[in-house]
């Protein structure tokens, strides 16, 4: 059995987790938090834990999806997981920072392009030394 707490639900963000947000009309964006995992049950004991989301089977991959998009529920995930965060803390940092979380705002002003420039290989960097 998988001893759930925040701490795993980070790690396990940073490693099988992503950010993404969908763009709505010309410039209001939707955030969504997506963990994936082949193995149903530890998206399931996540989700029991967290007490929100939906769980997907993508039928092109066979992977399953957790996925958070509510405003409120999202901006709770980010702020669990940011302590705990490696990998994503930048990223995380930037959505809890910038994002407008309460309901009624479209997110205009929220600045995609700086968002996509946080998203790149560099966080490979952060697992090897140079020699």
């Amino acid at each position: 059995r998988i001893i759930m707490d925040w701490s795993y639900i980070s790690g396990f963000f940073d490693g099988e987790g992503n950010i993404h947000f969908n763009k709505i009309g010309n410039k209001s964006y939707q955030l969504v938090c997506r963990l994936y995992s082949s193995n149903e049950t530890v998206l399931l004991e996540i989700k029991n834990f967290i007490g929100f989301g939906n769980i997907y089977r993508k039928k092109s991959t066979g992977l399953y999806e957790l996925t958070i998009s509510s405003k409120k529920n999202n901006f709770t995930f980010l702020k669990a997981i940011y302590t705990s965060s490696i990998i994503k803390k930048e990223l995380i940092s930037f959505v809890l920072e910038n994002y407008v979380f309460h309901d009624g705002n479209n997110n205009l002003g929220f600045d995609i392009a700086k968002f996509h420039s946080l998203i790149t290989r560099k966080n490979v960097d952060k697992f090897y030394r140079s020699e």
